[in-house]
């Protein structure tokens, strides 16, 4: 059996200097940092979104909470305004009432003051 030797370095040349493995190593090196780099960023644009997203959902909560808060005053103030209405429609109807047993009085008296005029007529 013939024993092979290995080749001498620049035997072929010269070219074939093993420089291309360490290239390849390098270049695939920034390919994967370049890939981490875009997912970074799309990650951060989401979180971007998302948190834009948020920030108007609570803007939007506040501004309905504030809506509630404003209808809930209003919805107090309409109950006070109606329990003073209905207060006077109360005091109202009472001085009706009033009103109505005067006149009653004064349509009695009125008819008894009548009938005297008229008897006091009749023995004239």
């Amino acid at each position: 059996m013939a024993l092979k030797k290995l080749a001498r370095p620049g035997a072929f040349g010269g070219k074939d200097t093993g420089l291309k493995v360490k290239e390849e190593t390098v270049t695939e090196e920034r390919r994967a940092e370049a890939k981490k780099a875009v997912k970074e960023k799309a990650r951060a644009r989401t979180m971007a979104r998302q948190q834009a997203m948020a920030e108007r959902i609570a803007s939007g909560v506040t501004q309905m909470a504030s809506a509630l808060n404003e209808a809930a005053t209003a919805s107090e103030e309409l109950q006070k305004t109606m329990e003073a209405i209905a207060s006077g429609a109360e005091e109202a109807a009472s001085a009706s009432e009033e009103s109505r047993a005067a006149i009653n009085q004064i349509e009695k008296a009125s008819q008894t003051a009548n009938e005297r005029a008229e008897g006091s007529l009749r023995r004239i």
